[in-house]
């Protein structure tokens, strides 16, 4: 599924907290849903259950998904979307659905609540943004809408839904995810948040009981910035297990050139579309001596790729539809400035090649290489060394990671496929 990457503000948005407050008023009016659901049970009539928050881009699903096929199904729950696995409906969980399952009271509750949190922080925001730095007229609005959407899953999730046993995430900043975690800590439930990418700060913000890592590599960085009781696993990880299990490593099949697959990047923060054109000219040093294809992030947007594409000279590549897999599969190694996917690549024997020509800005990224999970390449030239080493043999560490380093560096190695021993 791609996201709209566009920047869309919402008309009621625009118009300030004024605007905002009518929209907010006419919501608590709207029709109510009646219906039972899907299961047709009662919350007093369910044990406790495992949730599971599920997102639909591929990282997010595929770091639960072989926790909720390993579960029993008896004591599943999924919020948010459908795993297409049987008998496991998803509870949809956003704004709409929120409103709709609930009535009058618990609405104008969770709106009063939304106005006062809402003038609490705007009284912090004062005394910290300087006065000459005017907030764009859609900030205010937004962040109440985030309060607001927050206090209807908690209304909810506190009215109509079974306990939580554990609650698992991939994201904790969403306001839908917030009710969710804030309601599993309120009744005693464990909260495992399973990373779904590298480490930045924005994604740590974390109310979780335990954090389930993508490698030890990242274990020293997030000791210091969670709680101490925060309980860190690092020793195998639900996406690389099952990646590591089910892809095979790549064959040649009588090919004389390489196939790598290089997984793009949204130009969005400090990763400029300068920063990007730089890049793909470091990937067209493939052209002629390679097979290459182009595997877009869920947030880019295919044209401003083509255009980027153009600008570097890589017209010769052409742009995945596959899924993640069926790349992996497709390819020899993967390429990329700074995508967690090398980690993926590195657990089904996949070389791993970091085309970066600002490499000193990623630091996670540089981590990586530090420990032996992939080479650099900062320029066109750089490419030739392993193209020569493909054609008179397969890629050596550190191209290649080798199981034993996968298991030292905790990416692989679940115990029992407990991730939490």
């Amino acid at each position: 599924m791609r996201w709209n990457a566009g920047p869309v503000v919402e008309n009621r948005l625009k118009g300030g907290l004024s605007w905002w407050g009518v929209w907010a008023l006419l919501q608590l009016f709207s029709s109510r849903d009646l219906s039972p659901a899907p299961d047709g049970e009662g919350k007093k009539s369910r044990s406790p259950v495992d949730g599971y928050r599920l997102l639909p881009t591929p990282a997010h699903r595929d770091s639960l998904i072989p926790l909720i096929e390993a579960s029993d199904p008896e004591s599943v729950r999924i919020y948010g979307e459908d795993a297409g696995l049987p008998n496991l409906p998803a509870v949809p969980f956003d704004f709409s659905n929120n409103l709709r399952k609930l009535g009058f009271r618990q609405r104008s509750r969770s709106l009063l609540t939304a106005f006062k949190t809402h003038r609490r922080l705007a009284r912090i925001l004062a005394k910290c943004v300087p006065r000459e730095e005017n907030l764009p007229p859609a900030f205010h609005p937004r962040l109440i809408e985030q309060i607001f959407t927050m206090e209807l899953g908690l209304a909810r999730l506190r009215g109509e839904e079974p306990r939580l046993r554990s609650l698992y995430v991939t994201y904790e900043l969403a306001p839908d995810s917030k009710a969710l975690v804030r309601w599993a800590r309120e009744t005693g439930a464990d909260v495992i948040h399973v990373m779904h990418g590298q480490r930045l700060p924005t994604y740590q913000l974390t109310q979780a009981t335990d954090l389930i890592l993508l490698s030890k590599i990242d274990e020293a960085w997030f000791r210091p910035r969670v709680d101490p009781a925060v309980r860190i696993h690092c020793h195998g990880h639900p996406r690389l297990e099952k990646i590591h299990q089910t892809i095979s490593p790549p064959s040649r099949d009588g090919r004389t050139r390489p196939r790598i697959a290089f997984f793009s990047q949204p130009a969005e923060g400090d990763y400029t579309r300068e920063r990007r054109d730089e890049d793909y000219r470091i990937l067209a040093g493939l052209i002629g001596k390679a097979d290459v294809r182009i595997r877009l992030h869920p947030r880019e947007p295919v044209e401003e790729a083509l255009l980027a594409m153009e600008r570097a000279g890589a017209t010769a590549f052409g742009i995945s539809g596959a899924g993640l897999e069926d790349d992996l599969r497709w390819c020899d190694a993967i390429a990329s400035s700074w995508s967690t996917v090398a980690l993926e690549a590195a657990a089904c024997g996949r070389g791993i090649f970091w085309t970066c020509a600002a490499p000193e800005r990623y630091e996670a990224s540089q981590e990586l290489r530090e420990h032996g999970i992939g080479v650099l390449i900062d320029s066109p030239g750089k490419w030739q060394p392993h193209l020569d080493q493909w054609t008179s043999g397969p890629w050596n560490a550190p191209v290649v990671v080798p199981d034993d380093r996968l298991a030292e560096l905790g990416l692989i190695g679940m115990t029992g496929g407990n991730m939490l021993v």
